[in-house]
């Protein structure tokens, strides 16, 4: 099964709202994941998915599924609020990229701190996230930056329960990654 094909379903009609909601979003830009050539909604779908698999609350799963729709869709944190409620519309923002930061101090840099000082609900997202990244096929240089990015906040802050395990399993998963592409 490909991972794209990840099967977990959604519990109940807000995460299928939200579903349902980010794909027309994401539709709109007619973005493709340029690793897969998916239409760029799989891509937070299965974030969501993921977070569920790893024991999300509703309100994690929810913006994992909305986590890129501020950066890179014309949604603004209101309308998420509006829809799906402070506590969500909050933990996009805070997962959100800002590019004019990036552009200042550079991706490692900025990713690195973004890591230190996310809210563990934000982290959980984030870990999510970089898992989802991880099996997307990236190139090397983008698995060796998350991989860094996760080593820079190993014994710098806390990670509690499934933070710590869904941490684990996406520095396991990139050490394997970056270690077979190494081999070919």
């Amino acid at each position: 099964m490909k991972f794209d094909e990840f099967v977990v379903g959604f519990d109940g009609p807000e995460e299928e709202f939200a579903a349902e909601w980010a794909k027309k979003k994401h539709e709109d830009t007619y973005a493709i994941r340029k690793s897969t050539l998916n239409p760029y909604w799989v891509h937070p779908d299965n974030v969501a998915k993921l977070a569920k698999a790893y024991g999300g609350t509703k309100e994690e799963i929810i913006a994992a599924i909305a986590h890129d729709t501020i950066e890179d869709t014309n949604t603004t944190y209101n309308e998420i609020k509006t829809l799906f409620g402070k506590k969500v519309a909050d933990l996009v923002k805070e997962v959100t990229n800002n590019n004019d930061e990036i552009l200042k101090v550079g991706k490692e840099k900025y990713m690195s701190d973004k890591l230190l000082h996310l809210s563990d609900s934000a982290l959980f997202v984030k870990l999510c996230d970089m898992l989802h990244n991880g099996k997307d096929y990236p190139t090397a240089e983008q698995a060796e930056r998350m991989y860094k990015n996760l080593l820079y906040i190993k014994d710098r802050r806390e990670m509690p329960g499934k933070i710590k395990i869904l941490y684990n399993d996406v520095l396991s998963y990139l050490e394997l990654y970056i270690a077979s592409n190494k081999s070919l």
